[in-house]
């Protein structure tokens, strides 16, 4: 039960994410997108940022203050950024959607971002 709702926060991150990046293609400039989840007492928001290596990663935010900042994919070892903005995106929501099941920390696992992201890491 509890992995279909995982797949359900998904579904619905992904189509948050086609809605606002339709008729819109990733630009090489982009250093920031922010997204807000509100909940009954926190509000989320979620920042996509560009790495030095052109790589991205995300930030978490609660009530405008920053509390995750994640340069790198979690769950793999060594400094790996997300290949793209939509990936770092997915993530982040997916944290979020386990910031508002309280579950503390919000790890992510190698299954689920590999779940997530359908990697094919070696």
């Amino acid at each position: 039960m509890i992995g279909k709702y995982y797949f359900f926060l998904f579904l619905m991150s992904c189509f948050a994410i086609a809605c606002n990046s339709s008729n819109k293609s990733e630009q090489s400039d982009v250093n920031d997108s922010t997204q807000q989840v509100v909940t009954n007492q926190n509000s989320y928001s979620c920042s996509v940022f560009r790495n030095v290596d052109s790589s991205f990663g995300y930030s978490i935010l609660s009530n405008g203050k920053s509390i995750i900042k994640q340069d790198y994919m979690p769950a793999y070892s060594g400094n790996r950024g997300f290949k793209d903005s939509i990936s770092a995106q997915i993530i982040a929501n997916f944290v979020i959607s386990k910031l508002n099941l309280q579950q503390f920390p919000p790890s992510v696992s190698k299954n689920e971002l590999d779940s997530l992201l359908k990697l094919n890491i070696n």
